[in-house]
C-alpha cells in the first residue's frame, strides 16, 4: 500500500505544471579578464576538483571546401600529441596515474579543450590546457594517424543512410558553403601538417579564448593559476565565420524537389531540410517548441503518432532544429521500410503542413512547454555541463539572463508563435533527400518527379 502511495503520489507531482517564474538557479559566477585579455569565467564546485575548458573559436563553419575537415583533424592531433612540456606518452601517464580527464572536442563553431583532476592537480590541469593551446608537440607521425582515423570516420558515416541524406540536403540548401561544406576523404588527404600547424596559431589568440573553471578554490586563486600559464598567449581579435545564406533564388531552384540517391539497402530513410535563422533572430524558443511537436517529443510528437504508433510505418522518426551564432538548420526525418516509403514521406507532408497552419493542440503544446521545461535542469547535471553553457553564452554574446530566463520564454509560448516562426523558415522551402533501394525508387516514380542524385563517396 506504502509503495502504491508512493507510486501515486510521483505521478500527481508529474502533472503539477511548471510555471514561468520557476527560474534556473545555477551556482554564482565570477568574471575576470587576464592580463593579455581571455575571458575567464569561474564557478564553485563542492567536491575536490576542478574542471577546467578553453574554447577556441574555430570550427566546421569556418572551413571551405579546400580545407574541410582541418578542424576535425586538428582536434584528433591535439587528443594525441601532448605538449612540448609534457610529450605524448609523459601526458598519458600523469592523466591515467592522476585518475584525470583530458579532451578536445571540434564543433561546429569551437573547438574546446577539457581537462578534469582532483583539486590537488590543479596546476597540471592548467597547464595541460594551456600547453596545448601555446605549445602543442605536433609531429609528422601522430599527424598521419590523426589524418587515417579522420579517414575512416568520414568512410564509416558515408554507410549511414541518415548522416548521408542530412549531408547531402545541407549541401544543396547551402550550396557547398558554409553550413554545406563536408569534409571529404579527398579534402582531409590533401591537409597538411602544416595547415594545421596555421589554423590552430592564427586561431589561439586572447581575444579568440573563453576560458571557464569550476572549483571549490577561491576565484583569486584560479586567477593566480589562470594568469601564470595563460599570461604568454598572444593578443589577438576574435575571429568570426561569414555564413552565405542561401538567396531566394538558389532555395526556390533546389526547394520542392525530392532527391533520390539508390543505394542496396532494405529499408528507406526520408530527410526534409530547411535553413533556419541564427540564435540571435529571436525565434529560438518558438522554434524549439515546434521541434518538440513535430518530432523532437518523443512519442507524444506528431510524426512519431501518425508515422510510428498509429500505423507502424516507421521504426525511427523525429525531427531536430539547430541554431548557431549565424545559420541554422531544420530537419525531419523517418526511416521505414522500402514499399512504405511514399506513404510515410505523405504523413510526413502532413504533419509539416500542420504545423504550418498552426493546427497545434492544447494538449500538445502543453506537453511539448513542460517537457523542455523540465528537462532543462538536466543539461546542468555536471560542472562540465554548466562551464560549456557558460561558453556557449560567451561565443553568442547572450547574457545570463538567457539562462535564468529560459524555461519562462519556453512557457510563453503558445500555437500562434510556433506557427509564424515555423511558417516563416518552411515557407523558405523545403529539400527533400531520400535513400533507398531500386524497388522504392520506382514507387516513388509513379507518384512524383524525381531527382536522381548518384551515391558519391566521399
Amino acid at each position: 500500500m506504502k509503495r502504491l502511495i508512493l507510486s501515486a503520489a510521483f505521478f500527481c507531482a508529474a502533472l503539477i505544471p511548471l510555471h514561468a517564474d520557476d527560474a534556473l538557479k545555477l551556482p554564482p559566477v565570477e568574471r575576470f579578464v587576464t592580463s593579455n585579455g581571455i575571458q575567464v569565467v569561474c564557478i564553485r564546485d563542492e567536491l575536490p576538483k576542478i574542471t577546467i575548458s578553453a574554447s577556441v573559436c574555430t570550427g566546421y563553419l569556418y572551413e571551405t571546401p579546400s580545407n574541410a575537415g582541418v578542424n576535425d583533424l586538428t582536434a584528433r592531433l591535439l587528443n594525441i600529441c601532448g605538449t612540448k612540456t609534457n610529450p605524448a606518452e609523459k601526458l598519458d601517464t600523469l592523466v591515467d596515474s592522476t585518475g584525470s580527464r583530458f579532451s578536445v572536442r571540434p564543433d561546429w563553431e569551437t573547438v574546446t579543450v577539457s581537462f578534469q583532476a582532483l583539486d590537488e592537480f590543479s596546476d597540471l590541469a592548467c597547464s595541460t590546457v594551456a600547453g596545448i593551446l601555446r605549445e602543442p608537440a605536433f609531429d609528422a607521425q601522430r599527424f598521419d594517424l590523426a589524418r587515417s582515423l579522420l579517414r575512416e570516420r568520414i568512410a564509416r558515416e558515408d554507410q549511414d543512410p541518415f548522416a548521408a541524406a542530412y549531408g547531402r540536403a545541407r549541401q544543396l540548401i547551402f550550396d557547398g558553403s558554409g553550413y554545406g561544406v563536408r569534409a571529404t576523404t579527398a579534402s582531409v588527404s590533401s591537409l597538411t601538417l602544416d595547415d594545421v600547424k596555421k589554423l590552430w596559431a592564427s586561431s589561439v589568440k586572447s581575444g579568440n579564448i573563453v576560458i571557464a573553471v569550476a572549483s571549490q578554490r577561491p576565484a583569486s586563486e584560479i586567477k593566480t593559476m589562470i594568469e601564470k600559464h595563460f599570461a604568454p598567449i598572444p593578443k589577438g581579435p576574435r575571429s568570426d565565420y561569414q555564413v552565405k545564406n542561401p538567396s531566394k533564388e538558389h532555395l526556390s531552384s533546389v526547394a520542392g524537389k525530392v532527391y533520390f540517391i539508390e543505394r542496396s539497402i532494405p529499408q528507406s530513410t526520408v530527410v526534409f531540410c530547411s535553413p533556419a535563422p541564427g540564435i540571435l533572430a529571436g525565434d529560438e524558443y518558438a522554434l524549439r517548441v515546434a521541434d518538440e511537436v513535430l518530432g523532437g517529443g518523443g512519442f507524444n510528437a506528431k510524426l512519431t503518432t501518425e508515422i510510428r504508433e498509429k500505423r507502424g510505418l516507421a521504426y525511427s522518426t523525429g525531427s531536430v532544429i539547430r541554431m548557431r551564432k549565424n545559420a541554422g538548420v531544420f530537419i525531419s526525418y523517418a526511416q521505414c521500410d522500402a514499399d512504405k516509403t511514399a506513404e510515410t514521406m505523405e504523413l510526413m507532408n502532413g504533419c509539416v503542413g500542420q504545423m504550418r497552419k498552426g493546427q497545434i493542440s492544447a494538449d500538445e503544446l502543453s506537453l511539448a512547454t513542460q517537457s523542455i521545461a523540465r528537462g532543462y535542469v538536466f543539461e546542468f547535471d555536471t560542472p562540465l555541463n554548466v562551464l560549456s553553457h557558460y561558453l556557449s553564452l560567451w561565443y553568442n554574446g547572450l547574457p545570463d539572463s538567457y539562462i535564468s530566463g529560459y524555461t519562462k520564454r519556453i512557457l510563453s509560448q503558445n500555437a500562434k508563435t510556433l506557427q509564424t516562426s515555423f511558417s516563416s523558415i518552411a515557407d523558405q522551402g523545403i529539400v527533400t533527400v531520400v535513400i533507398g533501394n531500386a524497388k522504392a525508387k520506382e514507387a516513388l516514380q509513379k507518384k512524383i518527379a524525381l531527382t536522381v542524385l548518384a551515391d558519391e563517396k566521399r
